[in-house]
Order: C-alpha cells, then structure tokens, then sequence
C-alpha cells in the first residue's frame, strides 16, 4: 500500500495500549483498531484527506486491546510532494474518553432533570441564587402565570408574584428558599 509510519509519539503506547513498534511494523494498525461503528465514517474521511483534502479533524471510537473503548480527537494534515499529491501527513491524537464520559453524565442528568421536572403537577421554577432571573419554568409553572415561557425565563423572581397582598406570604416563603436552599436555586 505505500504507506509507512515514520515517527510515532512515546504518547501513543499510553493512548492505544500498543507499542510503537507494532505501528511500526503495520501503519494500519491505528485505523483497525478504530470502533467498528466509526470504522466506515473514519475510512470515507480518511481517503478523501490522502486523495486531496488538506486537513483532517475528527473524534472516533477506538478499541484499545484490553478491549476498553476510548474516544480520541485525531488532528492532522498531509503535506503535499513536488507533483502536488499527498505524499506524508503529519497529526496528532488525543485521548478525549474523560471529556466525552463527562457530557454523556451531564446529558444524562440533564435528560432526568428535564424528565422530572417536565412531568411532575406542580409549578417548578428555577431561580438562578445570584441574579434572582428564573432560568427554567416547568409547562405547569408556565401555564399558572399565564405568560409564554420565553417571557417567564428572565423575570427576576420578584416579579412573579402578583401585587396583591395575599401573596406576601408566598413571596417571604420563595425570598427564604431561595436564602437557605441556593442549591435548588442555582442553575448551575
């Protein structure tokens, strides 16, 4: 196939659990190791970079293996010989797994969250602690005040209850929670 692997990082032993070596020996061991659902995505792009394109910046599943599945971010560029083909590429690869695990568990929550949030028969409001702006409001809470909910997101929580007197109360029990509970409070 013509292709051959000049320089290998020491980095790429820690990231896909082989030895430099072995890449050596098979330049396309990188590529056979990606997760078979990215292998085809990969393999498309890949051919159309050696074929002309300039660059290449993708994130893919790869098997390490152990058979442990870690996402990198895979940088890198070709660059061009006398005759203008693609006649070596440089790149760089990132093990990005933590990252990519975290926004899966901030996704997940967010998907709870909402689920809860969106199903349950009382009115919830989420006031941010410090700016005092409602960042969230439940279909429940949004039909209570009767005002669309792009107008509900950003009143300041002072302003959501009406002025009449017999919600003083209301408003000292919402000023008290969110005091005292700015966890439940904060968007964040």
């Amino acid at each position: 196939d013509g292709e051959r692997c000049l320089f290998v990082s020491p980095s790429f032993e820690g990231i896909w659990g082989c030895k430099a070596s072995d890449l050596y020996n098979d330049s396309m061991l990188w590529f056979n190791m990606i997760h078979p659902e990215d292998r085809e995505r990969i393999g498309e792009i890949y051919m159309s970079f050696t074929r002309g394109e300039s660059s290449f910046d993708e994130e893919y599943r790869i098997v390490i293996p152990d058979g442990r599945v870690r996402w990198v971010h895979d940088k890198g560029v070709f660059l061009r010989g006398k005759e203008g083909v693609n006649n070596r590429g440089v790149g760089t690869v990132i093990d990005i797994t933590d990252s990519k695990l975290a926004l899966e568990a901030l996704s997940d929550s967010e998907q709870k969250y909402r689920m809860l949030v969106e199903s349950a028969s009382d009115a919830i409001i989420v006031i941010d602690a410090e700016s005092q702006e409602v960042v969230d409001a439940n279909d429940v809470a949004v039909s209570l005040l009767g005002v669309p909910r792009e107008k509900v997101i950003g009143m300041q929580h002072k302003d959501l209850h009406p002025k009449d007197p017999h919600f003083k109360g209301y408003a000292g029990d919402c000023e008290n929670m969110i005091r005292y509970t700015p966890l439940l409070a904060s968007a964040s």
